[in-house]
């Protein structure tokens, strides 16, 4: 379902395969690191970065909202800046991250409008969750 979202402010799904009975799926390389651990270096980052910053994770939502899908796991760990330095740049042009992380992503398709989950009804979406979470057996 990722696939279909094709934005420039996400880390696209390239492939999902199979090998030997295990999925994995294939994203997009980003290489800058993560506003994460730029936070954890520098403790805080310069405002007009930190907006541009947020600018960005917005654009990377709007797409999958339209689409119906839900990312719930928006932090600093899952946007990853486009080139590596970027942080440390005083005024930065263009876009500065890409959104990854979509393994918790659910979908609203078959939710009723202004429900926060369906009756009873899990809204995965299954392409992008952890194999552990979609396996038929319990792990102890």
């Amino acid at each position: 379902m990722l696939g279909t979202v094709g934005s420039a402010y996400i880390a696209n799904a390239i492939d999902l395969n199979e090998d030997r009975g295990l999925h994995y799926l294939v994203l997009e390389l980003v290489t800058g690191g993560s506003v994460g651990a730029a936070l954890k270096r520098q403790g805080k980052l310069p405002e007009r970065l930190a907006l541009a910053i947020v600018g960005d994770a917005c654009r990377a939502l709007a797409q999958p909202h339209r689409l119906g899908i839900v990312h719930r796991d928006l932090k600093p760990d899952n946007m990853m800046f486009v080139r590596a330095g970027l942080e440390l740049e005083s005024s930065p042009l263009g876009q500065l991250v890409k959104l990854g992380d979509f393994g918790i992503a659910r979908t609203t398709e078959g939710v009723p409008e202004g429900a926060t989950r369906g009756a009873g009804k899990t809204c995965r979406v299954r392409a992008l969750a952890a194999p552990v979470e979609t396996a038929a057996t319990v792990i102890q």
